[in-house]
């Protein structure tokens, strides 16, 4: 029977766009089950969703979209597993999904996300766990001096010191003197400041240019201080130099010390203060305890890489050395009780807990001010790199604290569970904004295997870490392949995963896996030609694996013609053919890599892809006009429906469209080729 999927001729961009940019904005919530633990470029369930019905269904997304509908004995495979969107949107519209990934984070990531628990069962660990070495960790962030009116310490604020390259005084590395603002500062504009004469704090406002310190009466500007970009400033003796080229020369690490403190009140009133004999007193016990947990923590080496190469620059060599002494006791306090939870399941999930908080515990996040969550946590940016002015959060936390083993218990743990027993869509009201509407999926007790032979039994779902071009499944076994695949040069998963799994390891939960989830076979390189080998492996095992009217379908985007041109000979490689391509919205505006990024690209393109396709005859320049009508109108059909979408947009709109017509007219893509298209826009 031939293959009807609707997604093969439309997509409707922007009835799925409208809904996926309310739900990037509260992910977590609307999607519990894929933010159970950090992974890279999780894809977004309303997206994922719309293009299992696009490919299942021949009727129109948007008529099925909030219906209650099932494909029972359909199988998706996902060879990229990651956080698990496609294999859960997969399972609650009923299908049986296979999800691989050579790395293992991901695959504790679904298992845990998809095992099924008696809630209190995982209430009693947790409070056994609190008792144990929660009440510890909250004595460590806390000032008992007064057992009437306990204040407990909810960050630690420190800075960087270095010695003058000249004068060999002590350089303080504050990048400016405010150290508190609040998220949004034209509404809230009182801020903190350390005064740079006595490090008084000071009460001032967020672009104020000239502070009266009331302890010592220094005039500063508080937005001034010794380092300004990539140059230290010495304030005794007014010498330049680089900061990168200090600690090359050096060869020791960044010192810190602590500065200020946030403290929550008895009533619940949080006041900054300057750090005291208590403060430092209990950072060094901690330090002289730390003995206590010599066999617990990883002696993994940090290994050079794309992204792991900036931090090795600063001396830092060993993933341990990303904490401070008080963040490493905590975090011993912690591995060692859940190592002993009898339960392999329970111990899983705990594990995946403390590792998830190990993100916003360490001495590279930083403090995003008030008003939000307040530690900006280390993966903020896709690299590994000191902080000059980090914030030590408390580890077990309170409901005001942020990034905490406590507050992450409840809003990950507890929002899975609560999910998976009462799943749902979402579906914008007339106001524009997101309702949620329940009963749409169907509740399973999900059945988990380990093996293709086990899964055929009639489980649910098939997890596995392995190499996904060499897969255990049978020859045309899987009707849709539905997936996000690597991004081609700039986050390489593995090198930042290490941070996680140096640690997970340690909580008796693998057995016979390597120190480092790198490996050579996984696809991804800054190599054009080894990231195509690589993938185009991928999807031949995806060909082999597929039924003959089955599609692959993925998202991606690109900014530079070697990330194009890599996609599109990976899937002539592996035999498949573009059938189209649709636009989605896909990335927030305000994430720091967008940010950041010269030419912003907000929308994914889907590619859907075909073992079979009729063979066209055009020219080159009728592609073009086609491909650039296409991407005109698709772009004001969004504008024109208030959806964001810029010129970089319409640009990969364009690309998608010309890489689609070129697969069915079977063109080679040469770079000269894709040079003449890339400049076709410009």
């Amino acid at each position: 029977m031939a293959n009807i999927s609707s997604i093969k001729k439309d997509f409707p961009s922007v009835f799925v766009s409208k809904i996926s940019v309310q739900e990037s904005w509260r992910k977590q919530l609307y999607r519990p089950t894929y933010h159970i633990h950090k992974w890279w470029a999780i894809r977004l369930g309303s997206v994922f969703r719309s293009i299992i019905l696009g490919a299942l269904s021949e009727k129109p997304i948007e008529k099925i979209y909030d219906s209650r509908i099932t494909f029972p004995k359909k199988v998706i495979f996902d060879p990229f597993m990651g956080s698990g969107t496609t294999i859960g949107e997969g399972l609650k519209l009923g299908c049986n999904v296979i999800g691989w990934d050579i790395n293992p984070i991901p695959v504790l990531m679904n298992t845990v996300s998809l095992t099924k628990y008696e809630r209190n069962e995982i209430v009693d660990i947790y409070q056994k766990i609190y008792e144990n070495v929660g009440k510890k960790i909250e004595e460590i962030y806390s000032i008992t001096k007064d057992l009437n009116n306990k204040k407990i310490i909810l960050y630690y604020f420190w800075v960087g010191i270095i010695p003058c390259d000249s004068c060999e005084k002590d350089i303080e590395l504050f990048k400016n003197r405010i150290f508190v603002k609040n998220a949004y500062p034209k509404k809230k504009p009182e801020s903190k400041a350390i005064c740079p004469n006595c490090n008084s704090i000071n009460t001032t406002l967020y672009n104020s240019q000239n502070t009266l310190c009331g302890n010592c009466q220094n005039e500063f500007n508080p937005q001034l201080g010794n380092v300004k970009k990539s140059v230290v400033t010495c304030p005794n003796c007014s010498n330049h130099f680089k900061l990168i080229d200090h600690m090359k020369t050096s060869k020791k690490q960044l010192e810190y010390k602590m500065y200020a403190k946030c403290i929550l009140n008895k009533n619940r009133k949080k006041t900054y203060e300057k750090i005291d004999k208590h403060d430092l007193e209990t950072f060094q016990k901690c330090n002289l305890d730390l003995h206590k947990f010599k066999e617990i923590f990883p002696t993994e080496k940090i290994k050079d890489g794309y992204n792991t190469g900036q931090i090795l620059n600063y001396n830092i060599s060993e993933w341990t050395q990303l904490f401070n002494s008080r963040q490493l006791f905590c975090i011993g306090l912690l591995v060692e009780e859940i190592s002993k939870i009898p339960k392999k399941k329970f111990r899983n999930l705990f594990a995946c807990l403390l590792s998830g908080t190990l993100e916003f515990n360490n001495m590279l996040s930083s403090f995003k001010g008030e008003g939000t969550g307040a530690v900006r946590h280390a993966f903020h940016h896709h690299i590994l790199k000191p902080e000059l002015m980090p914030l030590e959060a408390n580890i077990w936390g309170t409901s005001k604290s942020s990034g905490s083993f406590s507050t992450l218990f409840e809003s990950r743990i507890m929002k899975m569970l609560d999910y998976w027993e009462n799943p749902f869509e979402m579906k914008l009201n007339s106001k524009g904004k997101i309702e949620k509407i329940h009963n749409l999926s169907i509740k399973r007790d999900i059945s988990i295997s380990r093996s293709f032979s086990d899964f055929k039994k009639g489980n649910d779902v098939y997890l596995n870490t392995g190499d996904s071009s060499k897969t255990d499944i049978e020859d045309g076994f899987v009707d849709y392949v539905v997936t996000d695949p690597p991004f081609f040069d700039n986050v390489h998963y593995s090198e930042l995963a290490d941070f996680f799994w140096v640690w997970i390891k340690k909580m008796n939960l693998f057995k016979n896996f390597p120190n480092s989830t790198r490996t050579n076979n996984e696809v991804q390189s800054t190599s054009m030609i080894t990231f195509t080998e690589k993938l185009s492996n991928v999807f031949l095992e995806c060909n082999r694996v597929l039924k003959n009217d089955g599609l692959l379908i993925f998202t991606f985007h690109h900014s530079k013609i070697n990330g194009w041109m890599s996609i599109y000979n990976a899937i002539k490689k592996a035999n498949f053919f573009i059938i189209t391509t649709h636009p989605i919205k896909s990335e927030m505006g305000v994430s720091v890599p967008i940010q950041q990024a010269k030419d912003p690209i907000t929308f994914d393109l889907i590619f859907v892809c075909a073992k079979k396709s009729k063979m066209k005859k055009l020219s080159f320049s009728q592609i073009i006009k086609n491909a650039k009508k296409t991407a005109r109108n698709k772009f004001n059909e969004l504008k024109n429906n208030k959806i964001i979408v810029n010129k970089s947009d319409e640009k990969i709109f364009f690309i998608g469209n010309v890489l689609s017509q070129l697969s069915q007219n079977r063109i080679e893509l040469t770079l000269d080729l894709m040079q003449k298209i890339d400049s076709q826009l410009d």
